[in-house]
């Protein structure tokens, strides 16, 4: 028996849906957004509880985080962008999202 038109469509039609559907939303992960800012961004934020010093160039990370005028929009826009005196590093879609929530984690 040869597919008719309808079967086709209707294959076509689960196919498309299958493909344009979203990828599942990732929880983000604050202990892994810790452990970026640990590895990333210590040498000049004081970025987490147990480091001692940073820089004085670099606000800390409780100040970003208690910033009232930054939106996470704006966060994520910070963290996808390039800084004067930042270092040009790249990070993925996931990592900005976790050290978004563990900067969340940081607000009082």
């Amino acid at each position: 028996m040869k597919p008719t038109g309808p079967l086709i469509q209707g294959a076509a039609l689960i196919f498309l849906l299958a493909v344009a559907q979203p990828q599942s939303a990732r929880a983000a992960d604050a202990a892994n957004g810790e452990r970026i800012a640990s590895r990333w961004c210590h040498s000049c934020h004081l970025a987490t509880g147990r480091q001692q010093n940073g820089s004085d160039l670099a606000p800390p990370f409780l100040s970003i985080a208690n910033d009232a005028t930054l939106t996470s929009e704006g966060l994520h826009a910070a963290l996808s962008g390039r800084h004067p005196r930042m270092p040009d590093f790249s990070l993925a879609r996931e990592q900005i999202d976790d050290l978004s929530a563990y900067l969340r984690t940081l607000r009082k």
